[in-house]
């Protein structure tokens, strides 16, 4: 949860565990727990390269619009450098 936290936000997470219902609860403790913890922690890519990997993938899956895409190259600096998110390091 911390990994997810730190690349989402607090209030993006608060508001998704408090939407989540009984059916969806397995579900999504599974995501938690495994692209949250395994996916998003293996070693290999640090967490800004991972994070500008997110919003290429939607794109090239034509998935424009996905706001949590961006929201997560965003929260990791790739603005604050002056770099769109699926600009060169």
């Amino acid at each position: 949860m911390r990994v997810r936290r730190g690349v989402l936000g607090d209030t993006h997470v608060d508001r998704a565990e408090s939407r989540k219902s009984e059916f969806a609860e397995p579900f999504q403790d599974l995501i938690t727990r495994y692209a949250w913890g395994e996916i998003w922690t293996r070693p290999g890519l640090d967490r800004r390269t991972r994070s500008r990997m997110v919003p290429t993938a939607l794109v090239v899956k034509g998935h424009w619009g996905e706001p949590a895409g961006m929201r997560v190259s965003y929260r990791d600096g790739t603005r604050k450098h002056g770099q769109h998110p699926s600009g060169p390091a």
